[in-house]
């Protein structure tokens, strides 16, 4: 794993990010001792999460995916295209812009036009959205009127994203953090080209170099350990017993083995693990 362009965090903590070099897709839960786990079904520039089971993303050619938890497959939304931004609520609600700063939000299983243009959209439920313009404008969406009111206090955004409990934060050109407390926004150390915020103790950010950091408790930046090196898994079964195959990557640490065995037999849909093995093979006992 090279590093991250795209990171969104929901408001259970789920956290997908798309990768730096070539958009591949990784998730993992929020906890600082968590692994990251590669999505091998599909490649993403950005991706929106507003929990476990609603996660949407937009590939290079701007085509719109939702994340198919049961099936572990990502099915593309043919009612959308020309996608440049995408953003998730934890209630279900979900806006995306075009390229061309057209914007849309989904009521059942369509879309619908609505008044604005925006780079970037930022979902944290269907009362509470922000966005950015070409010009670095904020703006807050009305629901009651219907239309967007300015933010006068922020300028220069390249970054925004709201949590299900109304915790907005943003990000200048230059990479400066702000957070939103009543109606000022105040500033935030660190530098970040991504802010993803899935409530006023869950914000994460990306960096100019791909690296990722979680906020902690005490207000600090926490570097996000990645894998040492790019490794996939497959799955076999044979006569009850699945093999998770480590391809190009070694682990050797037993704590990040069980973490990552963990959600490989989630994501497998395997109930009861038998045991794990340091290096190459995973064991999973499935009754």
């Amino acid at each position: 794993m090279s590093g991250l362009k795209h990171i969104s965090v929901g408001k259970d903590g789920t956290v997908w990010g798309a990768g730096k070099t070539d958009g591949t897709l990784f998730h993992r839960q929020g906890g600082l001792g968590d692994a990251w786990m590669p999505n091998k079904a599909g490649k993403a520039d950005v991706v929106a999460v507003g929990g476990k089971d609603n996660v949407w993303c937009v590939n290079k050619d701007g085509d719109v995916f939702e994340w198919d938890g049961q099936g572990s497959k990502w099915r593309k939304d043919s009612g959308a295209s020309g996608a440049k931004t995408i953003s998730a609520g934890a209630d279900g609600t979900v806006w995306y812009g075009k390229t061309d700063g057209a914007l849309f939000r989904r009521e059942g299983n369509a879309w619908h036009s609505v008044d604005g243009r925006a780079v970037i959209v930022a979902v944290g439920g269907r009362d509470n959205i922000w966005c950015v313009n070409k010009d670095g404008e904020v703006f807050e969406w009305d629901s009651q009127g219907s239309k967007w009111r300015k933010d006068s206090g922020a300028s220069g955004a390249k970054t925004i994203s709201v949590g299900a409990d109304g915790t907005v934060w943003y990000g200048k050109t230059d990479g400066t953090l702000f957070c939103r407390e009543g109606t000022a926004w105040h500033s935030v150390d660190g530098r970040a080209t991504v802010v993803a915020v899935g409530g006023k103790g869950n914000v994460w950010c990306v960096n100019n170099d791909g690296d990722a950091f979680q906020l902690t408790t005490q207000n600090t930046w926490h570097k996000v350990d990645q894998p040492k090196g790019s490794w996939e898994y497959t799955v076999k079964q044979n006569d009850g017993l699945y093999a998770i195959v480590r391809q190009q990557y070694h682990l050797t640490d037993e704590k990040e083995v069980r973490r990552i065995g963990d959600l490989i037999a989630k994501d497998n849909h395997i109930q009861n693990k038998d045991r794990l093995v340091k290096d190459t093979v995973l064991n999973f006992q499935s009754y």
